[in-house]
């Protein structure tokens, strides 16, 4: 704002090359910062209700394009979202117990150790 107070509006003639300014900004840091560092890969706040989601990046992005044609801008946010899905894992590093059951019976069929 302070740029801006001693700025007066002016006709002219300006011819500048073409570019483009891109950036992308990890809002996780900011919100880290500000104490809200909880809201990623806390698995107590789901994204969609039901689900097993939780919020892993978010990040903010902006373009300016200056041409021939003219300006172009545009800004987005992209919210990365970690499914957590399917069982746990299970690793078979010691001495364990298995066995095959029919479902619809619950029949054992096999065993085995």
């Amino acid at each position: 704002s302070n740029i801006r107070l001693g700025a007066k509006t002016v006709s002219l003639n300006v011819e500048l090359p073409r570019f483009t300014i891109r950036n992308e900004f990890d809002v996780n840091r900011v919100l880290e910062k500000m104490g809200h560092g909880g809201l990623f890969g806390n698995a107590d706040l789901q994204v969609f209700a039901g689900s097993k989601s939780e919020i892993d990046d978010i990040f903010q992005s902006a373009v300016i394009k200056v041409d021939e044609e003219g300006t172009e801008a545009s800004s987005g946010t992209r919210v990365n979202v970690k499914w957590r899905v399917g069982p746990r894992p299970f690793f078979a590093n010691k001495p364990f117990i298995f066995f095959i059951q029919k479902r619809s019976t619950n029949t054992i069929l096999f065993i085995g150790q």
